[in-house]
């Protein structure tokens, strides 16, 4: 039987005590996940709105009935609070990449840990990075690896919403592996030492 290079075949990795027929594995993956609270994808009144939107709708932010709050959000507050959260966030706005800092400063930081990892561990090693909140959302880098580590860069004098960031995203990554039917274990470090939490 022929095998694809990089793969686990029979008496090797996962497949050690496996039968000599059995099929191939493609190699397995841990995934680095690198979550921050999250950014609009633009300063104007919609891109702002639905950011806010969605921030705002939080249950764990805003802590009142939705039949309460949100007629509040979207008839009074979202129709003025887009403006004055734009405003503020083009005086800080990167124009050269068209996006906030919090974006820019991410990325760099994911590429950054990426080559180093690569150097070390190669291909076995996957380096991404998501918004709790906006885009590139956590639902969309949910999947895809064996196995994962979600780190919250939250910095450590706000250890309190680091824990509480931590936390909602462990729900939103094992909801989301759940309803796709990916079978990933996620362990989560925040900002001092890894710690499994449990939702």
């Amino acid at each position: 039987m022929l095998y694809r290079t990089g793969t686990d075949m029979p008496g090797r990795g996962r497949l050690a005590h496996a039968p000599a027929d059995h099929p191939a594995f493609a190699p397995s993956k841990v995934g680095i996940l690198l979550v921050n609270l999250g950014t609009p994808d633009g300063t104007d009144y919609w891109s702002m709105r639905r950011y806010l939107s969605e921030f705002l709708s939080d249950k764990r932010v805003i802590d009142y009935s939705p039949w309460l709050w949100q007629p509040i959000l979207q008839l009074i507050v979202l129709s003025k609070r887009p403006f004055s959260s734009g405003a503020a966030y083009r005086g800080i706005w990167n124009e050269a990449e068209n996006e906030s800092p919090l974006l820019t400063i991410t990325r760099s930081q994911t590429a950054k840990l990426r080559q180093r990892l690569e150097a070390k561990h190669g291909a076995k090693v996957v380096v991404d990075f998501c918004m709790r909140y906006g885009n590139p959302s956590t639902q969309s880098k949910a999947c895809g690896t064996d196995g994962g580590t979600s780190s919250s860069p939250t910095p450590q004098r706000n250890i309190r919403f680091s824990r509480e960031m931590t936390r909602l995203t462990y729900v939103r990554l094992t909801s989301f592996s759940a309803s796709s039917f990916c079978r990933n274990a996620f362990k989560l470090t925040g900002p001092k030492s890894a710690t499994q939490v449990s939702p």
